[in-house]
């Protein structure tokens, strides 16, 4: 992986969710939400309305990019994952 991949899909919302993954651990889907919520308690209602599936779809991306893996219930960084989190670190 390049960081010229990186770049082209790394979003600030996708880096948060790596961040997130990467200090707190494998977490649920509902862990992943909640830290969420913690990092951004300036979200206004409306946002905080559509987190559950921005979260969802952010997953569901990083997932198919084979930086965020899932076992059972919880979802965790690969090592493309940590590749992509300290490139979005430097820029």
């Amino acid at each position: 992986m390049t960081e010229i991949d990186v770049a082209r899909h790394l979003t600030a919302v996708r880096a948060l969710v790596l961040q997130i993954l990467s200090a707190m651990g494998p977490l649920t889907r509902e862990g992943i939400l909640r830290e969420w919520e913690r990092r951004r308690p300036d979200l206004g209602a409306g946002h905080r309305d559509r987190l559950p599936r921005m979260r969802d779809e952010t997953l569901w991306r990083l997932t198919n990019l084979g930086w965020v893996a899932r076992e059972g219930a919880e979802y965790h960084l690969t090592g493309d994952g940590e590749i992509a989190l300290r490139c979005a670190r430097t820029v």
